[in-house]
């Protein structure tokens, strides 16, 4: 039956037990869509806030690492704005006709994602959340993404066409939010339409108290273990977090906490069979004990032979129900709350996966160590902290590596004559080599650099920006020497130094960069400071501080450029107990004061840079040579 509400809107009422589960919980009440008038729902009043934003169709692209809360902060938008909530899930979608529908002519044929979406949420103006758009692909079947093009431009989506269908369709009422791992998988044109909005990682504090509000409450529910009997405090959830996670967000958080309810839950059922056995036993003895003929020895009290090894576990009969309620209490009455401590977790967990001590970043492996240095990276799972690796190989002449520092400093070299080094030839025999002196795609051999600079080797499965950055670092510290080394090279007098002139004149010789996990890709300007840290330490001698990471792209004059994702590389830092930050100055007044939590500042010493020379004074213990400092 047509009734008319306030506004006069005609709807029609659906019939008792044809509720929608989705319907944003109006039940059987639920308005169902007729062919010309939108439904009224059972909600508060739109909001000033709501109704701007429905006006303006913006369109909201949530990006970030997987577990930090993308889907369930569009579940609360729609909570807020009283508005039924769907999810269409763009993961692998290739067709097309996912989005617009197929036409009707096909066999098998029905409605696009976003109508059906729609016909879920029973109403014309809910809040469709895209999930996981950076997914989509496309084949000979079309192109997802350029369907969305239509569908999330506000000057085209009110008389949107599914083929299905075949009319116009007013899409201009719904709210669309996205959400992304990778930006830069998303189309341009796609990207253009929304407005971004990037959600990093959590801290500690944050991870504790997510925990402890909502997943282990969650947990508990889930398995059924009674709240009482699970005690968890925040200091065993931040070691939980701590030394069993590696991850921007909580996903894998959530599911160690499912497994220590899991072990709890374990540990009830038992006890109830335990006590159910017990009473079965009892039972069964005193009915045998009554019915026995006088002078008759009891079953219960009639001597058993020994058997040895461990008893038979109790037969389950078919029948077995759930246990209730009072055999629930009665168990816990004999069990001891449980107690979540460190032991508790290494014995549910096993031992912890992410000590400090057990890291290629520890201060053991990381101390004393000239030519390496320690990099803050971007990923689609958060931030990461990468060491940059050098080390200068001899080709031809043999050349010690056995040294103080283990192969990657400074190499004892047999003295040799004091040769001038002449930087002017040195890109002229490496220009001329088939991969243009730079190692080639799969990162060879360049060829031998004339003039007594050594040729250029990378490894680590490195893209071209980033072989580009190596490639920098490596022509700004060799036309920088007489700035690293504690003299001029044209006046050195020591044996050491003679040596070091004389290494660096032979042809044959290889500066090797590598950047350790080979099978992970890596690209991107951002390693150009630690790669020029790196190389610096390596031709000093000197190490780069252990407590101290670093990003910023460089350029040949010397400049240091700003980069991105600097929240999620500094709260990566601050995962891995780095507390000293080198950055570049534009980066830290503006993205690290901004958007960098207030707890995590204050842990961390951050140096501002513009300069390449700012950077080796900071990351180089001691800073960079002079003759008066010179520990070479």
């Amino acid at each position: 039956e047509a009734k008319a509400n306030s506004k006069g809107v005609g709807v029609r009422r659906a019939p008792a037990g044809t509720e929608n589960p989705s319907d944003g919980g109006m039940g059987g009440n639920a308005p169902t869509v007729t062919n010309v008038q939108p439904p009224p729902r059972a909600r508060a009043p739109p909001s000033s806030a709501s109704t701007q934003l429905s006006a303006a169709q913006t369109v909201l692209c949530f990006a970030g690492a997987p577990g930090v809360g993308k889907t369930s902060l569009g579940q609360s938008i729609a909570k807020a704005l009283g508005r039924p909530f769907a999810r269409v899930s763009l993961g692998g979608v290739r067709d097309e006709a996912d989005i617009r529908g197929h036409r009707r002519t096909y066999v098998g044929a029905m409605a696009g994602r976003i109508i059906e979406a729609m016909r879920r949420a029973r109403c014309n103006d809910p809040v469709i959340l895209l999930d996981e758009l950076d997914k989509t692909g496309k084949d000979i079947r079309g192109d997802p993404a350029a369907a969305l093009l239509e569908v999330l431009d506000p000057e085209q989506n009110h008389a949107f066409v599914d083929h299905y269908l075949n009319v116009p369709f007013d899409l201009s009422k719904v709210v669309f939010l996205a959400t992304a791992n990778d930006v830069s998988m998303i189309p341009p044109p796609l990207l253009d339409r929304m407005e971004l909005i990037r959600l990093a990682g959590y801290t500690l504090d944050e991870k504790v108290s997510i925990a402890s509000r909502h997943l282990l409450p969650r947990s508990i529910r889930m398995h059924g273990v009674p709240p009482s009997h699970f005690i968890m405090p925040p200091e065993s959830c931040a070691y939980l977090a701590e030394h069993y996670t590696r991850e921007a967000g909580v996903r894998t958080l959530g599911r160690h906490l499912a497994a220590l309810c899991r072990h709890a839950a374990v540990n009830v059922m038992a006890e109830v069979d335990r006590q159910n056995l017990l009473t079965s036993s009892a039972s069964s003895a005193t009915a045998a004990d009554s019915d026995a003929p006088p002078g008759a020895v009891s079953p219960s009290t009639a001597s058993k032979p020994v058997e040895f090894g461990p008893p038979p576990p109790p037969p389950v009969p078919a029948d077995r129900k759930e246990p209730s309620d009072d055999a629930l209490t009665h168990a816990l009455l004999h069990l001891e709350p449980i107690q979540v401590d460190e032991k508790f977790i290494q014995t549910v967990l096993g031992k912890p996966r992410f000590e400090t001590s057990d890291s290629l970043l520890s201060e053991t492996q990381r101390s004393a160590i000239p030519g390496a240095a320690a990099g803050l990276a971007w990923t689609s799972v958060g931030g990461d902290v990468l060491m940059v690796e050098c080390c200068i190989v001899g080709v031809g002449k043999s050349a010690d590596f056995s040294g103080p520092y283990g192969g990657f400093g400074k190499p004892v070299l047999p003295k040799g004559d004091v040769v001038n080094v002449q930087l002017s030839g040195a890109y002229s025999a490496s220009a001329s080599s088939p991969n243009g002196g730079n190692g080639g795609k799969g990162g060879g051999f360049a060829s031998g650099g004339g003039g007594g600079v050594p040729a250029l080797m990378l490894t680590g499965q490195l893209g071209d920006v980033i072989r580009e950055s190596c490639q920098i670092a490596y022509s700004w510290i060799f036309s920088h020497l007489d700035m690293l080394l504690p003299t001029p090279l044209h006046n050195a007098s020591s044996d050491e130094e003679r040596s070091i002139r004389s290494f660096l004149s032979n042809d044959g010789r290889r500066l090797h960069i590598h950047l350790p996990s080979g099978s992970v890709p890596k690209d991107g300007p951002s390693a150009g400071v630690t790669v020029t840290s790196a190389i610096a330490s390596l031709l000093t001698g000197r190490p780069c501080r252990t407590d101290t990471a670093m990003t910023g792209e460089i350029t040949l004059r010397g400049v240091v450029l700003p980069v991105g994702g600097i929240k999620e590389k500094v709260l990566a830092a601050h995962r891995y107990g780095i507390r000293r930050l080198i950055l570049p100055k534009r980066n830290y007044e503006v993205d690290f004061m901004e958007e960098v939590p207030a707890e995590v500042q204050e842990d961390l010493t951050v140096i501002a840079v513009t300069r390449v020379d700012e950077v080796l004074e900071a990351a180089l213990d001691g800073g960079i040579p002079t003759p008066e400092n010179a520990r070479m």
